[in-house]
């Protein structure tokens, strides 16, 4: 019995060392600057400002909303576009809004919602005294459920917060709690983990987590100088079978954002959100990604996910307050194929490119 008791105390001990030391670990790297503040992504924003592609600064092992934060702060030109959504909107490029005589940003960021944009806004607000002209909303059908789970943007509370000003009349609800529940998980995520050895990795390697490309003919994460992303080459040019696999499995389980479809309190914000930046000046286009044709063709059937009433609110909204909007869910709408997708939710760049071709920006004739 006591050899089985120190057995299991051995075990134990051993245990909770290991665990020990995996969050030592992930607290102390941090590639994502989720407890500390990360100097690279200002390191990063000032390369793009310089006009360099960034290479290997990749989505997995950073926290993309703080970049973008770090971005604005160190913009000192006028801007007169930005692009923001989710990461169905991360490769809308500068040269498929703009024939470069105006300035362009990305900042999109992965999994938004409403709270994003208010945030990216009022940090344009905060540090520029202003919000671009022409601002593009990636509106995602998640950003109208109230159970889409989405929370991330709470990393980012404080450029939110600033809504006061620029957004008086929208009240949130409060995740702390269980923002720092699953902030603190990160410590202990299989994921994190993989991401802070590859960072630690690539820094013991290079000095930095990123280098500077000469071109956009790299495998590996890319970010133009507008903040636009390119994904290396497995998922810029991809298995024509991973596309169909992924694109099945996405309709399979939880469906992401879509699930307990709740937006009627969602919607009363965001046409608060549309009615502060008309009141602003500013011109907004509603971009709405389309999904992968077989998965589309899928969840349409299923009314609860609200694809088509979701889809109809949005073009409502638009035309009720002169808005351009840009895009459709539905890809069969946009002569979109498979192959113009490169998973269930996520279009290429030529596509994205494709669906802009007609976009106008603001006093455009």
């Amino acid at each position: 019995m006591n050899r089985y008791k120190r057995f299991l105390l051995t075990l134990l001990t051993l245990t909770t060392l290991s665990l020990g030391l995996v969050v030592l670990f992930n607290y102390t790297v941090d590639s994502a600057g989720l407890f500390h503040k990360n100097n690279i992504m200002q390191q990063v924003a000032k390369e793009l400002l310089a006009g360099k592609i960034v290479a290997g600064f990749g989505d997995e092992a950073f926290d993309d909303r703080q970049f973008q934060l770090s971005l604005i702060k160190e913009i000192h030109s006028k801007v007169d576009i930005i692009a923001t959504g989710s990461s169905r909107t991360k490769e809308l490029r500068k040269r498929y809004v703009t024939n470069g005589t105006k300035i362009f940003f990305n900042h999109a960021v992965n999994g938004a919602s409403m709270e994003d944009y208010i945030a990216i806004l009022g940090a344009y607000k905060l540090y520029h005294g202003y919000i671009p002209k022409d601002v593009i909303l990636g509106v995602d059908p998640w950003i109208l459920n109230k159970n889409s789970g989405r929370i991330r943007w709470k990393n980012i509370q404080k450029y939110h917060d600033f809504e006061r000003q620029i957004f008086p009349t929208i009240t949130e609800q409060r995740f702390d709690t269980l923002f720092i529940l699953k902030k603190y998980k990160e410590l202990l995520n299989y994921s994190y983990t993989l991401a802070n050895i590859r960072y630690l990795l690539k820094s013991l390697k290079t000095k930095k987590p990123y280098y500077i490309a000469n071109d956009l003919e790299v495998n590996d994460f890319l970010r133009e100088p507008d903040a636009s992303l390119h994904y290396p080459y497995t998922t810029r040019f991809p298995n024509v079978q991973d596309v169909y696999t992924k694109a099945l499995q996405y309709t399979q389980g939880y469906v992401y954002g879509l699930e307990n479809f709740q937006d009627t309190i969602n919607k009363k914000k965001f046409e608060d959100i549309l009615c502060r930046l008309k009141q602003e000046g500013v011109h907004v286009t509603l971009f709405l990604a389309p999904y992968n044709p077989l998965t589309y063709d899928i969840l349409v059937k299923q009314p609860k996910y609200k694809l088509k009433s979701t889809e109809a609110y949005f073009r409502k909204v638009a035309k009720n307050n002169n808005l351009q909007i840009i895009g459709s869910y539905n890809p069969h709408t946009l002569h979109l194929k498979e192959n113009d997708f490169f998973d269930g939710m996520h279009c290429n760049d030529r596509a994205i490119k494709q669906i802009f071709s007609s976009w106008k920006p603001a006093n455009a004739p």
